[in-house]
Parts: C-alpha cells; structure tokens; sequence
C-alpha cells in the first residue's frame, strides 16, 4: 500500500504533465501541437477537456482530428456537443473518421453519425495514382 507522501508527489506529477502537455499543445509549432493530441489520445484525461475543444479549431487538421478522437475518449457528458460540432461542421473527412470512432456514445444523438457518413460518401472518388 502506498504512503500518503507517495500518493500526493504521484498526483503532483500528473497534474504537471498534463499542464506541460496542455502548453504544448497551444505551441506555434503544428508538429509540437500533434504530439501533445496524441499524448492525450494515448491518456485522455478530464483535465485536458478545455484545451481539447480549443484545439478541434486548430489550423492543422491532425491536431483537430488527433483533439476530437482524445476527447471522444473522455466520458463526459460536455463533449457531446463539441463532438457534434466537428460531425456536423467540419471538412466532410474530419466528420466520418471521427463517426466512426464515436458512434456508440450516449450523448451523441441518432442520426448525427449517419449524416457525417453520408456526406463522406457523396464525395467524388479520387483520381487513381
């Protein structure tokens, strides 16, 4: 069983490496901003969730799709309508990857999905390479 002290310096460390990730993530360098997305998708935490709705607006469309699929990770109920907001609102590709990761949370209304899936698949097909 851990001692008081040792519960209390594990916390401290935590919470500052979500500080650091969560700077990192308003960093002027896209490829900074990238590894703290990731960083959150690998452990998302609840703390992360204001920076995270910043960043589903991020000018980097790895960042913003890295952001949504972390926050879908939270399970709190106030990413419902960030996540909502990126199936209706954002380039037809953000909206289907992120469908089909979020498809099954309870505050997600029925039907959302499915339109950010279909607009996906109205796209014309790319040219072969």
């Amino acid at each position: 069983m851990r001692d008081k002290s040792s519960v209390i310096a594990y916390q401290s460390v935590r919470a500052l490496m979500l500080w650091l990730i969560i700077r990192q993530l308003r960093s002027r360098n896209a490829a900074a901003r990238r590894l703290a997305a990731e960083q959150l998708l690998q452990s998302p935490r609840r703390g992360a969730f204001k920076a995270l709705r910043a960043a589903l607006q991020d000018e980097d469309t790895q960042v913003r799709m890295t952001a949504a699929l972390a926050m879908g990770k939270l399970e709190i109920e106030e990413c419902g309508e960030p996540l909502i907001s990126v199936l209706q609102d954002r380039e037809v590709e953000d909206g289907a990857c992120l469908a089909l990761f979020v498809e099954n949370r309870p505050d997600i209304p029925a039907g959302t999905v499915e339109g950010a899936l279909e607009g996906f698949l109205r796209l014309p097909d790319l040219p072969a390479t």
